[in-house]
């Protein structure tokens, strides 16, 4: 029986980074959801871990395409390592898992969501949508984007370039209704 081959350290963290990006590509939408929700919650508490992240993503029925399309939730930039703890998951056997704080520029970041949300009680922009109550203007912002869910534009990078234009649109509505 032959040894198997052990790679030199460059190598290997070259593979890794190789495996990652693959598994990035094959799980970008399932990525996109669960690091949504890391966000939500790294804004909530100090630290977070991929536990954390697995009860949300399970309550929600996200289910992983793959084992691994877990492991680059964390490796999007937006987050600090900050310590080791031990899984609570049957999956995670007690192994260590890191913990991470989010950086903080990003856990000050207006979320696209939060920002319609707001902007869904405000009464000129209700009129702009063409909505009479905080409920249908939501009904009404959905609809325009074709979206299920003001989440969307926190994970769907087109559907947040949508809102962005909507925001533009109702600024320039804003400055017409000044000039008349």
């Amino acid at each position: 029986m032959t040894d198997p081959v052990q790679l030199d350290m460059v190598t290997a963290m070259d593979a890794r980074r190789r495996g990652m990006a693959r598994v990035e590509l094959s799980s970008a939408e399932f990525l996109a959801e669960v690091r949504a929700i890391a966000i939500r919650l790294g804004r909530e508490q100090e630290r977070v871990t991929i536990d954390d992240v697995r009860t949300i993503a399970a309550a929600r029925g996200l289910e992983a395409p793959s084992p691994k399309a877990w492991g680059p939730t964390f490796n999007d930039g937006s987050w600090e390592r900050a310590g080791l703890t031990r899984s609570k998951q049957v999956q995670g056997h007690g192994n260590l898992i890191r913990m991470w704080s989010l950086k903080h520029d990003v856990k000050h970041r207006v979320l696209a969501s939060n920002h319609c949300a707001r902007m869904c009680r405000e009464p000129e922009f209700q009129a702009f949508m063409d909505a009479g109550s905080e409920a249908q203007c939501a009904v009404n912002v959905r609809a325009e984007l074709k979206i299920a869910s003001r989440a969307e534009l926190d994970t769907k990078p087109r559907k947040k370039a949508l809102w962005l234009k909507t925001v533009d649109a109702f600024e320039v509505y804003q400055r017409i209704g000044e000039i008349s």
